[in-house]
């Protein structure tokens, strides 16, 4: 529930790349709470360790993400090593990260408490856990993602409340979005998406769009969307095949 998670975290939270990005955005079944700062020594042996654990669950396609809670002395100190971890962070200015340690009991750094999204506590210990050899393979997986955007096409083409026109514009918009993306996967450029540009908020701003390309790979940060370079292509080209497909039923009408 992201209720839990904006209550418990702020409404905002931050990338490994200084971005910010919605909080609500943080759709993981499983939460680690990483305790951590860069002047303690342990904690600089754990992260990397945590670091490999954490980028292998993202290969076998788990629902589980990480957010860091600083306890460094400096804004710089923390942004220099929230940089070296690949999960997201409490923006170093909120009030929440003392308050989160009391909460959960810290009593000492690195410590790593898991958590179901709801809240509910699965470990206080994830140090130990994360070692266990069924760790990885215990978490929950993530919805595959042609499914989830076929679900999402599903959903736009069953709201009747959103005109034929606007269906069919906003399925060509997203198979031109996706076209330049395949055709120049080099280009960072076709990979970021400004929620304030004109054809966004002419074609794409109702929700239904938007959890299409969510549901494809991008990212919600805010006031832009952004394709990691990650991203699997062939994912990409099926969401294609699919809103061209849709698209063309609607230009039979």
């Amino acid at each position: 529930m992201t209720d839990f998670l904006v209550s418990t975290f702020g409404t905002t939270l931050r990338d490994h790349e200084g971005n910010t990005i919605p909080t609500n955005s943080v759709e993981a079944e499983m939460i680690g709470v990483y305790f951590s700062a860069h002047w303690c020594p342990p904690c600089r042996s754990f992260t990397p360790v945590l670091s490999r654990t954490y980028l292998e669950i993202q290969k076998h396609n788990k629902s589980f993400e990480i957010i860091f809670v600083s306890s460094d002395h400096t804004p710089g100190e923390f942004e220099g090593y929230h940089a070296s971890m690949p999960w997201l962070a409490l923006p170093y200015d909120s009030p929440l990260r003392k308050v989160l340690g009391m909460r959960y009991h810290i009593t000492g750094i690195p410590s790593l408490v898991l958590m179901k999204k709801d809240g509910t506590i699965v470990s206080q210990n994830g140090r130990q856990e994360i070692s266990k050899p069924n760790f990885i393979f215990a978490l929950p997986d993530k919805i595959e993602q042609n499914k989830a955007i076929d679900e999402c096409v599903d959903s736009l083409l069953s709201d009747e409340s959103l005109q034929m026109q606007i269906k069919s514009n906003g399925c060509k918009t997203l198979v031109k979005v996706l076209s330049n993306i395949i055709q120049n996967p080099g280009e960072a450029k076709y990979r970021r998406l400004d929620k304030g540009s004109d054809t966004f908020r002419e074609k794409l701003k109702n929700r239904k769009f938007v959890d299409i390309l969510l549901a494809s790979g991008f990212q919600d940060k805010g006031e832009i969307l952004i394709l990691p370079s990650t991203a699997s292509m062939e994912v990409l080209q099926d969401a294609k095949a699919v809103l061209s497909a849709v698209h063309e039923t609607f230009a039979d009408v």
